[in-house]
């Protein structure tokens, strides 16, 4: 609704704000139950339970849903989940090992770093003579 007012105002003021929320606590097993709660506070995008750490990710198409949903959006299945600003991180890599990296940076040298795991790995040039 406020993207959609600012429109018809003439606004040129584009929010590139994050929509999206990361819930932690009792979030359950059911997409389904947390898209019906969260839905209510406005229309989303992806609801995602990461089931190892009981974690929830909701992305709501406009970030007034995703404020309201903050505000007064905690208490679920009669818990209160606790609500954070979700950024999109890097880009997730995977080796061959299974490891799972980070594409941090690349350093004043132009050699690059990567996190594997935690562990901050000086990336190794493919093309580099032996």
């Amino acid at each position: 609704r406020g993207e959609e007012e600012a429109i018809a105002r003439g606004s040129t003021t584009i929010d590139n704000r994050t929509t999206s929320i990361e819930l932690s606590g009792a979030v359950g097993d059911s997409e389904d139950d947390l898209r019906a709660h969260y839905g209510a506070f406005g229309e989303l995008n992806d609801c995602h339970i990461v089931a190892s750490d009981s974690t929830a990710v909701v992305n709501f198409k406009l970030r007034t849903a995703a404020e309201a949903a903050m505000a007064r959006g905690a208490l679920f299945r009669g818990q209160t989940l606790k609500a954070v600003w979700h950024e999109e991180g890097p880009p997730l890599l995977e080796d061959a090992g299974g490891k799972t990296a980070v594409d941090d940076s690349e350093d004043s040298d132009g050699s690059a770093t990567v996190e594997v795991d935690g562990d901050d790995v000086e990336a190794e040039d493919e093309d580099e003579d032996e």
